[in-house]
């Protein structure tokens, strides 16, 4: 069944390893059927698929599709490798020192 005519606001959230997300779905009444899609980079794959889902159901009205992500693992800290850190050090200073004997 294809619906003529729609305003209304969806929401679904959840979350998964850390990672929350969030689907917002708004429409408006309109003449004709536009569908905008706001994705995150790398999942730009979902685009068309969505608009022929969208597509299939409406006829008429502009229609907004928004995902988004959040980091919500607030036990990430940073990690540094020490050692490397060290040889870049060691390298560098080597880097000025030929440098400044050069110069």
């Amino acid at each position: 069944m294809t619906i003529n005519s729609m305003t209304g606001f969806a929401r679904a959230s959840g979350s998964f390893d850390g990672i929350g997300w969030l689907w917002e779905m708004k429409s408006v009444n309109g003449r004709g059927l536009e569908v905008r899609c706001r994705i995150p980079t790398g999942f730009d794959h979902l685009e068309d698929p969505l608009r022929k889902i969208v597509k299939a159901r409406f006829s008429r009205g502009n229609v907004n599709i928004h995902l988004q992500f959040e980091n919500r693992g607030s036990d990430m800290a940073y990690q540094v490798n020490r050692e490397f850190l060290d040889e870049l050090l060691t390298l560098a200073n080597r880097y000025v020192e030929s440098w400044r004997c050069g110069a």
